[in-house]
């Protein structure tokens, strides 16, 4: 009886993943004519200006698609209903993966005189005699706040290399557009290669981007509609679960962060943000682009984008319920519970015994020297720590 419910479980999966991919698909083509009516308006008078050349990296030794790439039988649908040739359909198509927070958008600065750069949200009265208070009042407790919001302009202007600009990776309804995973340090193209298969091995579809510095990557999974930032995230640390213990080398140091790094935006503040890709000037240094399998810059970065497969929230709804016992609609308070479970469902006990001794060093927190542990110990403590 058991047997037959669990095979009857198994057929209705696919047909409700079918049932759900042929609407959404019917309401993206919706939203993607009315959006394109839309912004014609706004990218009309951009139309000549030269963002093709994301189609053409400075740096590829290899120019055939990676199997992972290319892969057909990931959940989800495609990012864009054909491959973006014009400029107003490379925006559109940028817009729709990147803009999480559409009503204001992080910006790179660098000071000449004091030497400080980094990035700080777009202010229409930033500077401004009388208004602008900065440094002594933070943009999130100003009250003169006039954010620009992400649109076509700035998203121009980062793809032909006149300014940079990011995402903030949470709006104020703690939803998101993406998760990322950050690598970086020496192993972080074993890990981040160990992070793409176990999503792989899930359907999942994880692209992977050179950081700005070229010494790390951003594995990015983008979702067609906005999603509680919670269940990003804790699809995000199933996926690294299941990576560790595929292949038990996995290493702390080289993972970072998730972006976005919190459940819920913190109050009057913004979220982290991540710089966004193909920006012209770092495109021509073979960094902030997309890579095959092996790193190798892919030929058309407008054409694997468009391809990419969006998961749908309910998509990560049947991922998630697959391995937490508990509730797939988990609330905030429910986060250690949710955790418990994905390590239960993912963890082989194991009855063996060792011996040895093991110096820990107490600074404020617990220190546990990794390099003469047992494997299988290792194991399990990267996953506690996850």
């Amino acid at each position: 009886m058991d047997h037959d419910k669990t095979t009857r479980v198994q057929e209705i999966k696919p047909l409700l993943r079918q049932i759900e991919s042929q609407r959404q698909s019917l309401l993206a083509e919706l939203k993607l004519l009315a959006k394109i009516q839309l912004q014609t308006k706004n990218v009309a008078t951009i139309a000549s200006f030269p963002i093709a050349d994301a189609s053409k990296p400075v740096i590829t030794t290899d120019s055939s698609p990676s199997p992972t790439n290319t892969a057909s039988n990931f959940i989800g649908e495609k990012a864009f209903h054909k491959v973006p040739v014009t400029p107003e359909e490379k925006i559109i198509l940028f817009m729709k993966l990147f803009s999480c927070r559409a009503d204001v958008f992080p910006r790179y600065y660098e000071n000449n005189n004091t030497g400080k750069k980094g990035y700080s949200p777009v202010c229409s009265n930033e500077w401004k005699k009388g208004i602008c208070l900065k440094p002594k009042v933070k943009c999130s407790n100003c009250l003169q706040q006039a954010f620009v919001p992400f649109t076509s302009d700035p998203v121009k202007a980062h793809l032909t290399g006149s300014t940079v600009i990011g995402s903030y990776a949470i709006n104020k309804q703690d939803l998101c557009k993406f998760l990322v995973a950050d690598f970086d340090k020496s192993t972080w193209k074993q890990d981040i290669t160990a992070y793409t298969k176990a999503a792989a091995g899930m359907d999942i579809q994880v692209a992977v981007e050179i950081s700005k510095s070229g010494n790390g990557a951003h594995a990015w999974i983008f979702f067609q509609d906005q999603l509680p930032a919670r269940k990003a995230r804790q699809l995000g640390d199933l996926i690294l679960s299941k990576s560790m213990e595929a292949e038990m080398i996995l290493t702390l140091d080289s993972y970072d962060r998730f972006f976005p790094n919190q459940d819920l935006l913190p109050s009057g503040g913004f979220g982290n943000l991540i710089v966004l890709p193909l920006q012209k000037k770092y495109r021509s240094k073979g960094t902030c682009v997309f890579v095959d399998e092996q790193f190798n810059i892919l030929n058309n970065q407008w054409e694997y984008l468009a391809q990419l497969h969006c998961l749908k929230i309910n998509d990560v709804d049947i991922l998630l319920h697959e391995f937490i016992t508990t509730n797939s609609h988990l609330n905030e308070h429910d986060e250690i519970a949710a955790a418990e479970s994905i390590l239960k469902k993912t963890s082989n006990h194991t009855n063996e015994n060792f011996s040895g001794m093991i110096e820990l060093t107490l600074k404020g927190q617990v220190g546990i020297p990794l390099r003469d542990l047992p494997g299988k110990i290792l194991h399990r403590l990267k996953k506690i720590a996850t």
